[in-house]
């Protein structure tokens, strides 16, 4: 059965946890309808600062004591690093939860939340930014299935896609673009070829809402695109982002 609502979920860990687009779809009249774009930051995202805190305390007393992690202080900092994860995962599964189940969305309809496929970790020779992948696929995973356990509960279904260039493409035109961050902190996505700039985590949930879409529309073959990325959920009025629960206004995307 073809959901009412496609919700895409881009997880990000680092500034934004989470970024998520909910998508009402009208299959008879081959339209989309953007409901709402909502980042789950804030308190949550001071438990990630805290996380990063204690992994620069344990490299730090490796550099100078040459302590393995499993042994004396460091062992104690790694629990505590074990348990800060495990509460995170838990609180942005809860709030992606609360999306899904939101008293806006009708109650019977079918949903569906749909994050990235997780890519093996690479091997690098680089042991602090191999720590960090290995660390963020945990985090990644855990919630992930904690939103599969709750799906289970609440009767809604999870997918997953590759993401194919979802960071690197522009949503609005489909060319290749350039992520960057112009006060240091916020990430945006500029595109050379049409001048679209945008959130660069808005810009990779759109990427991965059309990419879906385009899947179901083929149900499930691999031949060909049907939904072009260069579709654009921009539209001329101006929309409202906010975090964790914000909507925009509402855009309409043929299908």
């Amino acid at each position: 059965k073809k959901p009412k609502y496609i919700v895409n979920v881009d997880l990000n860990i680092q500034r934004n946890l989470a970024t998520i687009s909910v998508n009402e779809i009208d299959w008879k009249n081959k339209q989309s309808k953007l409901k709402e774009i909502t980042f789950i930051n804030g308190e949550i995202t001071r438990l990630t600062y805290k996380r990063d805190y204690l992994l620069h305390l344990i490299r730090i007393k490796q550099r100078l004591t040459g302590r393995k992690p499993n042994k004396e202080d460091n062992k104690y900092l790694w629990r505590k690093i074990n348990n800060l994860n495990r509460e995170i995962a838990l609180k942005v599964a809860k709030e992606i939860d609360k999306i899904v189940n939101s008293e806006e969305w009708k109650v019977d309809s079918e949903k569906i939340v749909v994050f990235e496929k997780l890519k093996g970790l690479r091997a690098n020779k680089d042991k602090s930014k191999k720590l960090n992948r290995k660390l963020n696929y945990w985090l990644k995973s855990r919630i992930i299935d904690k939103v599969k356990e709750k799906g289970l509960e609440k009767g809604y279904v999870v997918d997953d896609i590759y993401p194919q260039y979802t960071s690197q493409r522009c949503s609005k035109c489909g060319a290749i673009g350039e992520r960057f961050s112009p006060n240091g902190s916020t990430a945006l996505f500029g595109c050379q070829c049409c001048g679209y700039k945008v959130n660069a985590d808005v810009n990779a949930v759109f990427n991965q809402f059309f990419i879906y879409l385009s899947y179901l529309l083929k149900a499930g073959r691999e031949d060909g695109s049907v939904v072009p990325l260069g579709i654009s959920l921009k539209g001329s009025s101006k929309r409202r982002t906010k975090s964790k629960g914000s909507s925009r206004k509402s855009a309409v995307v043929n299908v």
